[in-house]
């Protein structure tokens, strides 16, 4: 909620008589301060109380974010928006951005590419492999108008059972799918390089601190995307890469880092800390396990294998009176009788480090990395498992009963 009151006070700044709407995924929004913007719960989407139960259950909270992310857009433009500018919480807005909802009303779609011109070829970050890996579009600054109805909906299918975090297998949740949009749909690209400024791309936009204002190349930034910005490390781009691996440093970029650290100080006082203390509602099952990536799988392979089948859905995670039965489905493979051997093997190979294995699964790795070892002509330091996708799209799957049948 601390970036949320942030974005909202930077979005009453430039367009004060437009709404500026926060989705609440977890939490009472009667205890919610609305200052500043209008907001919604899960209940408000044109969505079931039955899918949204699901969703929680097979997705961690990003997942689940960015799945709900297309939800929202669709419910806005239902509503009659002339359009909607989607921005992640983790923002700064610095402009007016009246420009990107005429984009998106004009042409149905306005998306925001990673990259405005290739990369040098000099080691750094990022590289356009960094890049094409992610996808060649950013979920996290796009609109949509009107006419991008039929694109919402094919994109509201693929994130309902296939918003994953799973680069081995080529998803990085609802971004995915972005890069098909060109094909399929009438669309523009966002080119203005005061748009969407992010440690991907802070190399080519020339950030500087003149006069009070932050300027791009000379003219106004209207917004920067703080992705994995921790505001607790005022100093560090990222959270989870290294400034070695940068092509820009404290020293030639000053400016970067004193927005860094302006926005942190903005989001701290906004409660940051203190709505870190709060416990996210899903991440535990009704008896009280922690909810991890094997979990979430188990209940999606689950899941999947019901719709297939057309057979009773399985016990949700959050259902006290069925927590024996969500316990056995996560617990023991005896109790995954409805599932395909490929889903059990995929699940096999999921398992965390030290939880008992079946003897099948020993002997499957086994052959596995007896053929590692005569395709190299080595004997591989590691399982191979790590690069074999662990969660597939959900069509796979469902192509699998079928051929069972």
């Amino acid at each position: 909620m601390a970036y949320a009151r942030v974005l909202a006070a930077h979005w009453a700044r430039f367009h004060p008589d437009t709404p500026f709407y926060v989705l609440l995924l977890d939490g009472d929004k009667a205890a919610v301060d609305r200052e500043g913007f209008e907001l919604l719960g899960c209940d408000d989407l044109d969505i079931s109380a039955e899918e949204l139960e699901i969703r929680r259950g097979i997705y961690n909270p990003w997942e689940l974010a960015t799945s709900l992310k297309v939800e929202l857009l669709r419910t806005l433009i239902a509503d009659g928006s002339d359009a909607v500018v989607f921005v992640d919480p983790d923002h700064g807005v610095y402009g007016p951005l009246d420009d990107v909802a005429a984009a998106a009303a004009e042409h149905g779609i306005a998306l925001s590419p990673h990259l405005l011109r290739p990369p040098p070829a000099d080691g750094f970050y990022p590289n356009e492999l960094d890049i094409l890996k992610f996808g060649i579009f950013n979920g996290g600054f796009l609109a949509v108008g009107p006419s991008a109805a039929p694109f919402l909906e094919w994109w509201s299918g693929h994130v309902r059972r296939d918003c994953l975090d799973e680069r081995s297998g080529g998803l990085h949740a609802d971004q995915t799918w972005l890069q098909s949009v060109p094909q399929y749909f009438p669309f523009t690209i966002l080119t203005d390089p005061t748009l969407h400024v992010a440690h991907w791309n802070i190399h080519e936009r020339d950030l500087e601190f003149v006069d009070g204002r932050y300027l791009v190349a000379g003219t106004p930034l209207r917004s920067f995307h703080f992705s994995q910005f921790d505001p607790e490390r005022p100093d560090e781009l990222c959270s989870w890469l290294p400034l070695t691996r940068y092509r820009i440093t404290r020293s030639r970029n000053p400016a970067v880092f004193q927005l860094l650290r302006e926005y942190a100080g903005e989001v701290v006082t906004a409660g940051y800390v203190e709505d870190r203390a709060t416990g996210y509602r899903y991440a535990t099952s009704a008896s009280g396990r922690p909810l991890g990536k094997w979990e979430r799988a188990v209940y999606r392979e689950a899941v999947l294998a019901a719709e297939a089948r057309g057979s009773a859905l399985p016990p949700s995670p959050f259902e006290p009176a069925r927590a024996a039965d969500f316990e056995a489905l996560v617990g023991s493979r005896a109790s995954w009788p409805s599932l395909s051997p490929q889903a059990r093997e995929r699940l096999e190979r999921l398992r965390p480090a030290g939880a008992p294995r079946t003897a099948g699964g020993r002997a499957a790795r086994r052959l596995r990395r007896a053929a590692g070892y005569a395709l190299t002509g080595r004997l591989a330091g590691r399982s191979l498992d790590s690069s074999i996708p662990t969660r597939i799209t959900s069509d796979l799957v469902r192509l699998e009963y079928r051929r069972s049948e």
